[in-house]
């Protein structure tokens, strides 16, 4: 049977499953998380990967996630973690769910050797109660490793809301971080690890055991989109565009598709870029045939850009 659905998720996804997954180190002393199975710790740093998609199936022990259009499987086991929405779940319940036709991200850390779930936390846009936080440093879009998240409960939300021990959990980050008791209220600290690549991630805040409200969501942006392939190499020139293309590799969200350039050497021109999740695709036109370079450079929200220069060969039309 797990033959049978990889072979349907291959088929119905479009190809081999490939997806963006940063693997993570960080110091054992520093990390406010609970160890998951999947993790390994060799010489007193804690290692794994991890993804965000869109949980897909759950069902023989697998979970199909799409991420970044593509689908991903990996095993989950008797050590594997669930939660919905900041509360403990579990895969029948997720699996149902899905079945009933929930949309639901999920944020995943496993081994990337074995392909082994430890966590996988999924949440979803269902309705819940809310609450009042202050993120800082406020203003960042993106936070990155080497930075930590400062989230601040006020007194007046504490009373409001009458919280009794509260805790953070943040999808793929962490499943219990104790505020502590400051100046004007509450605050918990949460170090950005390397590695992290979550997008719009939910800031839920535990009271005691059963209660649960949900915060405003943050991202953290571990690396940069990139690009890894191009196409083609040559063309005939009885085409009457040629098809060109580039392929990234990276987190898609932090992509500034507006900030796109094509450059061509002399004698050809590109009509605007289009970008199709991790794909970037332009036609460009030609006078003769001969040699032509191409140049495609992509630029991210923070400031970084990725460039990919090649030669097309243009071959004469056949009579």
């Amino acid at each position: 049977m797990k033959r049978l659905l990889v072979l349907f998720a291959l088929i119905c996804l479009g190809g081999a499953p490939q997806a963006y997954a940063q693997d993570y180190h960080w110091d054992l002393k520093s990390d406010p998380t609970v160890i998951a199975p999947s993790d390994q710790v060799v010489e007193g740093k804690l290692s794994g990967s991890s993804l965000q998609g869109t949980l897909l199936d759950l069902r023989y022990r697998q979970a199909c996630v799409e991420v970044q259009g593509q689908g991903v499987i990996l095993e989950f086991g008797d050590t594997t973690s669930f939660s919905l929405d900041g509360q403990p779940s579990s895969a029948e319940e997720l699996s149902e769910l899905v079945k009933e036709g929930a949309a639901l991200s999920a944020a995943v850390r496993y081994s990337q050797g074995s392909g082994m779930i430890g966590w996988l936390d999924a949440f979803s846009s269902n309705p819940m109660s809310a609450i009042s936080l202050q993120v800082k440093p406020a203003g960042d879009t993106f936070f990155q490793p080497g930075q930590s998240v400062e989230v601040y409960l006020p007194q007046s939300v504490v009373q409001s809301h009458s919280l009794k021990a509260p805790s953070l959990r943040v999808p793929g980050m962490t499943r219990k971080l104790p505020f502590q008791a400051c100046q004007g209220g509450m605050k918990a600290t949460l170090p950005i690890m390397q590695g992290w690549n979550w997008h719009n991630v939910p800031l839920y805040v535990t009271s005691g055991s059963v209660r649960v409200f949900r915060g405003p969501t943050i991202s953290t942006a571990s690396s940069r989109p990139h690009i890894t392939q191009h196409g083609p190499d040559r063309a005939s020139q009885s085409l009457s565009r040629i098809p060109c293309w580039v392929t990234i590799d990276g987190p898609l969200y932090l992509l500034d598709p507006s900030a796109t350039r094509i450059t061509l050497s002399k004698g050809a021109k590109a009509s605007p870029p289009r970008t199709r999740s991790a794909r970037v695709e332009f036609w460009i036109e030609v006078d003769k045939p001969g040699t032509y370079w191409v140049r495609a450079t992509i630029k991210d929200k923070l400031g970084g850009h990725s460039s990919k220069k090649w030669p097309i060969q243009v071959l004469p039309a056949k009579p």
